[in-house]
Formats: C-alpha cells, sequence, structure tokens
C-alpha cells in the first residue's frame, strides 16, 4: 500500500476531481502514457503515444487520506523523458475502495522543463494493481488518457 504521509481537505479534493475540464483547445492532440510502478521502487516507467516525449522515468509525491471506505490519492507525478528533452509534472487526484483492483482519477499539466515549459492539458486516469487489489498490491499499473498542447 502507498504510504500515508498527512492528511488533506477530503471536501477540496472532490471538488477539484469533479471539475477539471478534459477538453481540447487549438494545439491539443490526443494523448495515452501508460506508467508502471512498483510499490518498493521510488521511480517507475512510462512509456507514451501524443505530442510528448516516448518513454522515460517517473517519479511521485503522494499524499494519502482516507474518508469512510475509499482511499484518496494527492499525487505530484513527474515524468522524467529518456530522450532529454526535458520533464512535466501532473497533479493526481485518484480514489479506490479498499481491496478493489482498479482506481480512477483526474490529471492535469502543473508544470514542466525543457521542451515541456508551456505544456497544457487535463485528462482521466485508471490505476490497476498487480498482482491483485489494492490491499495485497505490488504496484500499480496507470493509462493516463486526456489532451495535451502548448
Amino acid at each position: 500500500m502507498r504510504k500515508l504521509l498527512v492528511p488533506v481537505g477530503l471536501a477540496l479534493l472532490l471538488a477539484v476531481a469533479n471539475v477539471i475540464p478534459v477538453t481540447a483547445s487549438e494545439g491539443s492532440k490526443r494523448v495515452t502514457i501508460d506508467v508502471h510502478g512498483a510499490f518498493d521502487s521510488p521511480t517507475g516507467t512510462f512509456t507514451a503515444r501524443g505530442p510528448i516525449c516516448g518513454s522515460g522515468i517517473t517519479s511521485d509525491v503522494v499524499i494519502i487520506t482516507s474518508r469512510g471506505s475509499r482511499l484518496f490519492f494527492d499525487d505530484r507525478k513527474t515524468f522524467t523523458c529518456a530522450d532529454g528533452s526535458g520533464t512535466f509534472t501532473f497533479h493526481v487526484l485518484a480514489s479506490v475502495r479498499p481491496c478493489d483492483p482498479i482506481d480512477h482519477g483526474t490529471w492535469t499539466v502543473v508544470g514542466g522543463t525543457g521542451r515541456y515549459r508551456e505544456l497544457r492539458g487535463a485528462g482521466k486516469d485508471i490505476g490497476r494493481y498487480f498482482p491483485g487489489d489494492s490491499c495485497n498490491a505490488d504496484g500499480i499499473d496507470d493509462t493516463f488518457t486526456g489532451v495535451m498542447g502548448s
């Protein structure tokens, strides 16, 4: 299970998760990013299709809170491109019921370096825990879909 860092305001977390727009603007292109992350490693790996680099590594700063029968993840996920073109960071808000095999969330671009300094975008995230469910998982495979552009 991901490490619990500090509590956050769940009302704000829920409000933001429901209002992030996923609309294409001029110059935006569809993107799909597949991330593989093991919970015992500080980094993960990614492959991507769209207006960004094709692969690289990820790192996360995650705050986990719980309310009732749900866990909520507030994550700053940084993608570092293997081709040296730069980095970009997502703010990911996701939730899961304990022991479910899948979590759901939203993401928005909140920063970048190099070629990605002006990057904008938003979309949805589906995370599939492996080898089983979120209670006994060794990691998670996330698929981020949406739109990105400058």
